[in-house]
This record gives structure tokens, sequence and C-alpha cells, in this order.
């Protein structure tokens, strides 16, 4: 007779993980179970349009959530153009500050001319792709993992590419010793999976 003896590790998900799908949160876990992580951070998930422009506008045109860069006296819309693609370029530049229009009518504004983009543009678009835009935003959803989450970035790798709801190309990454570089180099782990329903 013969015994099989299966043994499931834990791995817990933290940080922006409520809305998470079922499969994409089960593939995460497996992930980080192979590579022998017992937890994971999530720091961005898949949005809207504009919630993408309400980001752009704290993390780089007036730096509300990025404080360092504040300091520093960089922000503003020509960093958001130099940071995104020209490809992902229309809608930046509907930006108008605080005392021209209000925040709301801005967000609404830049985020209905960065989604008419982005659905021009269609799901091979590599700008930008936190973005659910048109049918392509059903079928996709992006995540980023915390750098600082990962102990083995190697064996993290290898799990990701190894995964079968990973997107073959769409994995991006710091630098990993061992690995081949990313197509586009990122700060966090960000990986694009296939939803399966």
């Amino acid at each position: 007779m013969l015994a099989v003896l299966l043994v499931w590790v834990a791995v817990e998900l933290t940080g922006n993980t409520a809305g998470l799908p079922v499969s994409v949160r089960t593939a995460l876990m497996e992930i980080g179970a192979a590579a022998g992580a017992d937890r994971l951070h999530v720091t961005s998930t898949t949005r809207t349009a504009q919630e993408q422009a309400s980001a752009i506008i704290d993390y780089y045109i007036e730096c509300g959530q990025a404080p360092a860069r504040r300091a520093e006296g960089v922000c503003g819309v020509d960093l958001a153009l130099r940071v995104y693609d020209p490809a992902c370029h229309p809608g930046i530049d509907l930006y108008r500050p605080p005392s021209e229009q209000t925040r709301s009518e801005t967000i609404r504004q830049m985020g209905a001319a960065i989604a008419a983009n982005l659905t021009r543009l269609g799901p091979a678009r590599g700008c930008m792709r936190h973005v659910a835009s048109g049918a392509d935003g059903a079928h996709w959803y992006a995540i980023d993992i915390a750098p600082s989450s990962v102990a083995d970035p190697a064996a993290f790798y290898d799990a990701v590419t190894a995964h079968p709801a990973v997107i073959a190309g769409r994995f991006l990454h710091p630098p990993i010793t061992g690995r081949p570089p990313s197509p586009v180099p990122d700060s966090a782990f960000h990986i694009e999976f296939r939803i399966i329903p």
C-alpha cells in the first residue's frame, strides 16, 4: 500500500490583498510555497483608469504620497511623462492644479483619456499594465510584490516563471543575481496573471 503525505506550506499574503481574484490568490500562494516564502507583501494591484490618474497625481505630479520626491523638488507633469512610456502619455497632460480645477474633475478627465488610450493600444500594450481597460481587463490581473518580502529572489524568479497562470513576458523585476534581466527593470516584482474563472 502506498501512502502519500501532502504538506501544504501556508504563505501569508499581506498588504493590498482585498479583492484579489481567487485564482490569483491561489497562484501567489503556490508561487510563494515553491519559493520557500512564508509571506508575500502585495503593494499594488489592478486598478481603474481613474485610480491610475489619482496614483499619477499622488506619486509623480503632486507627490502627496511620495514625500522624498516632493522634498527633492522633482515632482510635476514632466516627471510623470519621464516615468511613463510615451505610448501612455495621453491623459497625463490633462492635469490641472487645484487652483484651476477640482481634483475630482482632473481625475475624471485624466482617467477618461487614459482609458480611451489604453483601449486604443489594446492588450499588447507595454505601459500602465496595472490598468484594466476594455475587454482585455477581464482576462488578466496585475500585482506588485515588495522585494523586501522575498527572502530568496532567485527561487522566487524560478517559481514565478514556472507557474502556468503567469503570462509569459509579463513578469518584471529588479536585478536578480544569476537570472536574466527584466525586459523592463522594475523596483518591485510585477506579475501579470491569467484570470482563471
